[in-house]
């Protein structure tokens, strides 16, 4: 009798009114849901505040809260009253409720779908290394080796299992010395590493084997540079330099910290000190060649690519120059002066294969440009740091040993954030065979970058749950692969990815919530 008596009820109401109030209950369960993600991730991703309001920055909204907030708000206004009464007054309570409750429930699903679509993936954390102890140790420097990332601090390097975030391996600086040198490339699955007593000479190699943190060899830089103080010394001279207790050598090697001293070119690893450039077989440690400054010049830095190695050469009273140098032998293809006005610039060696560096000139009308150079040391193009419409990013971010570099180089472009008028920002690309702009796409608060085989990883949107986005190298389009879910990313950070993972390795990893290493993956 009830259920025939619901039904006579039903039947009595207007189908257009039925109609209207199964949509807006429908619509209701829909802005329910939105309403229900949006606070949810207003509160997981900016703390349960975002905006600005009086003069004081609460960090960025949630991707497309503002848009849903709103519209769902409205929706509720209208979707409330039209479905109760549309259908409670309609139909009564005991038979509308329901009726409307199972229609707003219908709503919810498509209110899921509406919220993933206008607010992105979420990229959850698959695994996040444990934070570091003690207070004040910092990263170093990374490497990606296949299914594997490894870390390093002062101490040692640490694999993680890109899978499992587990500890494959650990390899540890010969105490009491630190790490103080680091190759930014590891081909082959060897990775060179240099260490020394703290705050004094970078006297010592390393050729790690990525597969086991074995060590293949170790080289004496200071034993090497000793015979090569003494080699043009009477030979009296040196026997009082070699006798217990005589004269002490001066050794021209690096102190502290030093980047782009040790590189690997294919499988000749090379070392790189004052004096002495020195290339050894990549597993085996054999000394390949060897190559002694000029009187009067020095070797800074070198960098390794494929099939050659590029060296920055000064010397006194001369403008530095660049050498092209071949792995096999040690010979130089080319050398050219740097473009420079006067007789110093700060060179930063950005590519090796291409050739491509950085030169900043002091004073004020001291040239600051990238250089891209061909197969036989030829300018092709020089793109201006700052051509008065906006500025390129030169800046490296974190890891002493090897920091990630503000300008990148992918196959033939220049990859770099720019700042343009009115502080808008930009990631913009230059082919490096003309130096003219590929593509420009606005990207705001940057908060990482890594140029890939054939797109640009991006973190975005300030240090609390960034979004990470992929920028095609072809045009520049940008794609939202996800949120992140990190409570605040305060360090500097290194980008890395394999398959559908994304590695993201921190600088700083002492603070709360901060992590060595994270995997994240499409939730």
């Amino acid at each position: 009798m009830a259920s025939e008596s619901a039904g006579k009820r039903l039947a009595r109401v207007p189908v257009k009114r039925l109609a209207i109030g199964l949509v807006a209950a429908f619509a209701l369960g829909v802005a329910v849901t939105l309403q229900v993600r949006n606070w949810h991730a207003l509160g997981v991703e900016s703390g349960g505040s975002c905006g600005s309001g009086e003069g004081v920055s609460y960090g960025n909204c949630p991707r497309g809260s503002t848009l849903m907030l709103t519209l769902s708000f409205l929706s509720l206004i209208v979707t409330v009253p039209v479905a109760f009464v549309a259908l409670v007054s309609g139909l009564k309570a005991r038979l509308g409720l329901p009726v409307l409750a199972v229609a707003a429930l219908l709503g919810v699903v498509p209110g899921q779908l509406l919220f993933g679509w206008l607010h992105g993936d979420v990229l959850e954390t698959a695994w996040a290394a444990a934070r570091e102890r003690p207070s004040g140790v910092q990263g170093e420097g990374s490497w990606l080796h296949g299914s594997t990332v490894i870390r390093a601090r002062f101490d040692r390097l640490s694999a993680y299992d890109l899978a499992t975030g587990d500890v494959r391996w650990v390899y540890h600086v010969p105490a009491p010395q630190v790490l103080c040198a680091m190759s930014r490339g590891a081909d082959g699955g060897v990775g060179l590493v240099g260490y020394g007593k703290e705050n004094d000479m970078c006297s010592q190699v390393a050729a790690v084997n990525l597969s086991n943190g074995r060590a293949l060899w170790t080289k004496d830089l200071a034993a090497a540079a000793t015979e090569e103080y003494l080699r043009g010394l009477p030979p009296q001279t040196r026997e009082q330099y070699r006798r217990p207790g005589g004269l002490t050598v001066p050794l021209s090697l690096p102190r502290g910290t030093t980047p782009d001293m040790v590189a690997v070119a294919g499988d000749v690893a090379v070392v790189q000190t004052d004096r002495l450039l020195q290339g050894f077989g990549l597993r085996e440690g054999e000394k390949s060649w060897e190559r002694q400054a000029d009187e009067r010049c020095r070797f800074d830095d070198v960098a390794g690519g494929a099939g050659q190695f590029l060296v920055e050469v000064t010397c006194a009273e001369a403008a530095p120059k660049l050498w092209a140098v071949d792995p096999a032998d040690g010979k130089t293809r080319w050398e050219v002066p740097v473009p420079i006005r006067s007789t110093s610039a700060n060179v930063t060696l950005l590519s090796a294969s291409p050739a491509v560096a950085h030169v900043r000139e002091g004073g004020q009308r001291g040239i600051d440009v990238v250089v891209s150079l061909d197969q036989s040391g030829r300018i092709l193009a020089t793109v201006e740091i700052d051509d008065g419409h906006r500025r390129l990013n030169t800046s490296d971010a974190g890891f002493d040993a090897a920091p990630v570099r503000g300008l990148m180089v992918q196959g033939d472009l220049l990859v770099a954030s720019a700042q343009k008028d009115r502080g808008r920002n930009d990631l913009q690309a230059y082919g490096l065979g003309d130096g003219r702009l590929r593509w420009s796409t606005r990207v705001e608060d940057i908060e990482a970058v890594q140029a890939e085989r054939d797109r640009v990883l991006v973190l975005v949107d300030g240090p609390r749950a960034p979004d990470l986005l992929s920028l095609s190298l072809r045009d520049g389009r940008a794609t939202h692969l996800g949120v992140t879910r990190f409570r605040w990313l305060t360090s500097d950070v290194a980008l890395y990815s394999q398959g559908g993972r994304y590695v993201v390795v921190s600088e700083d990893a002492t603070s709360v919530d901060a992590f060595p290493v994270a995997v994240l993956r499409v939730k």
